[in-house]
């Protein structure tokens, strides 16, 4: 299976303790069978950017290059 991994960053207070607690509640009350895949985890980057594309996805990769 091919698996997709995308980063989402998270504002500084979100704490794995808060992800673990949203994560039952998620499970008790609408279980999704890819919420197991989701981690949390911190990560060190080199430089990066932020970018918005306005438009339709189509056109979002002639954005990157």
């Amino acid at each position: 299976m091919n698996y997709i991994y995308d980063h989402v960053r998270q504002p500084d207070f979100v704490t794995k303790d808060i992800v673990d607690r949203a994560f039952e509640h998620v499970e008790k009350k609408k279980p999704h069978p890819f919420l197991n895949d989701v981690r949390f985890a911190t990560f060190q980057d080199g430089l990066s950017v932020q970018m918005l594309h306005v438009g339709p996805y189509d056109n979002a990769l002639k954005v990157l290059k």
